[in-house]
């Protein structure tokens, strides 16, 4: 007969009856909750104490006085203050998760507090806390160091009871200008600094508004091509990206009153030479038989040049799944001897799948083409933006009515500073400061203080983010912000916009 081991039995019996323990009702009390908690409770604390030392608290004061005094000697007043402080900060304070650093801190102040009267008085007046407290740092450094120690411990208590920002506060007191304090600028002529900006208020000047005349439209960007081959029908010929309707003009130029005059779009640069894009017709009939050897018939269609790559556009038969197009990816790009290619089925808006294959060498897009291309009697909205071509070589606006805080992102190098440079273009040839006013907040003072003088800037390049509250504020008095709340608009101007860009 097996022998019963009683231990083995024992144990397994109690590992199965173990429960879980349950978390603590604290943790699941929200933060503003547990904040109100230790407040109060710091609170009650300070005033029990303090009506302790003055025996209004019953039979419980002198019990209270006689431990106060043991304990922390001299220093017994100090401990209630402390408690007060802390408990009006937890409950008063907007900043978010100061309770630990609070209670850290007052405690640190408090020990701090003891250990300097200890080290001042010659009769343990710091208490027992404030003996064993000061003791240790008394033997090893001395009066004069430990006196130091202690005020660094006391000041640092301080700084993270409160959360104080002590560079914060003394750069606030050296390095402040009132022009960085959100001063209104006055109407004045365009004084611009360098480089375009420069140029802008120089020719701008020589402008008249009589004068100014229809820019001519760009050079379309996309070809039309016809692949003449036995096996691929007639290619369709695509809209060219710069036409226009009959009657439309280029970037219109509204006429407007205070005498400010609009630079010329000469200011900017051409555009580069085309794109290189090989021979397109042998490219379209590899990609054909290359997809037919494969099973996949199709019928080419249109060929789009862009600025960086050319998209071949293609029919496939009846039956085909769009799938087995798409897992063909790698063999098209090893057929083609390009890499990588994209496979865009199908496109949006069109029965057709898109095969973009890059160019040999890329067209670069300028600000000036999508200026002279632009026709703002057809655009419905107020801040638009060129971002760039298509695929097609048609312009790409956006408008920033629609995102009214825009994040601009990515790594060193990839173009940020052109991003933002050229939105401010964009709408400095589109609208008067009578119409668009702009504050600038620039911390690193790298680009935005290029456009300190312009007659668009309702106070100058503000580089101390927290003053621009008070730039915005004064200016909420007079005009009204596109973007802002419709409590704030009505009283204001219909058509003033403020557009508030920070680096």
């Amino acid at each position: 007969m097996p022998a019963f081991n009683d231990k083995e039995f024992s144990r397994s019996d109690r590992k199965i009856q173990r429960k879980p323990k349950k978390p603590s009702a604290w943790l699941h009390l929200e933060s503003g909750v547990k904040r109100s908690v230790v407040g109060i409770i710091l609170l009650a604390l300070s005033l029990v104490t303090t009506l302790s030392f003055f025996g209004l608290s019953g039979s419980f004061s002198q019990a209270v006085t006689d431990g106060a005094e043991y304990l922390f000697g001299a220093g017994s007043f100090f401990v209630p203050l402390t408690f007060f402080l802390m408990a009006c900060f937890i409950l008063f304070s907007e900043k978010k998760k100061i309770l630990g650093s609070t209670i850290v801190g007052g405690t640190v102040l408090i020990l701090s507090f003891l250990g300097i009267v200890e080290l001042l008085s010659k009769n343990h007046a710091g208490g027992e806390t404030g003996y064993y407290v000061g003791w240790p740092f008394l033997y090893l450094f001395g009066f004069w160091g430990s006196l130091i120690f202690f005020a660094a411990f006391f000041f640092s208590a301080i700084l993270i009871s409160f959360r104080i920002p002590l560079k914060d506060q003394i750069k606030e007191k050296i390095t402040f200008k009132p022009d960085e304090a959100g001063e209104m600028v006055p109407e004045r002529k365009l004084v611009l600094e360098k480089g375009l900006v420069t140029k802008m208020a120089t020719l701008a000047n020589k402008t008249k508004l009589s004068a100014v005349k229809k820019i001519e439209p760009p050079k379309p960007a996309v070809e039309t091509v016809t692949i003449n081959s036995p096996q691929t029908a007639p290619v369709k010929p695509a809209e060219p990206a710069g036409k226009k309707q009959e009657g439309a003009v280029g970037f219109n130029v509204l006429p407007l009153a205070g005498g400010y005059k609009f630079p010329p779009v000469d200011l900017l640069e051409d555009e580069g030479a085309m794109p290189v894009t090989g021979d397109i017709k042998a490219n379209a009939v590899i990609i054909q038989k290359t997809l037919e050897n494969f099973g996949i018939p199709v019928e080419m269609s249109e060929v789009n040049i862009g600025p960086a790559v050319t998209q071949f556009t293609l029919k496939p038969a009846t039956g085909v799944k769009l799938a087995k197009i798409t897992a063909l990816q790698n063999d098209l790009s090893l057929a083609l001897a390009v890499h990588p290619i994209r496979i865009e089925a199908p496109i949006p808006g069109k029965s057709l799948v898109g095969i973009e294959i890059p160019n040999h060498k890329s067209m670069v897009v300028r600000l000036k083409g999508m200026l002279q291309s632009f026709d703002q009697s057809e655009q419905k909205n107020f801040l638009n933006i060129g971002l760039g071509k298509d695929v097609s070589g048609r312009s790409v606006w956006a408008t920033l009515t629609k995102m009214p805080h825009l994040l601009i992102a990515g790594a060193t190098g990839s173009g940020k500073s052109v991003a933002i440079n050229s939105m401010i273009i964009n709408l400095l040839y589109q609208h008067s400061p009578e119409i668009l006013r702009f504050i600038m907040v620039d911390p690193k003072r790298v680009e935005l203080t290029l456009y300190n003088g312009i007659p668009h800037l309702l106070t100058p390049v503000v580089v101390e983010p927290k003053k621009v509250v008070n730039a915005v504020t004064r200016r909420f008095r007079k005009k009204a912000l596109g973007i802002l709340p419709a409590i704030i608009r009505r009283s204001m101007p219909k058509k003033a916009k403020i557009l508030c860009l920070t680096w």
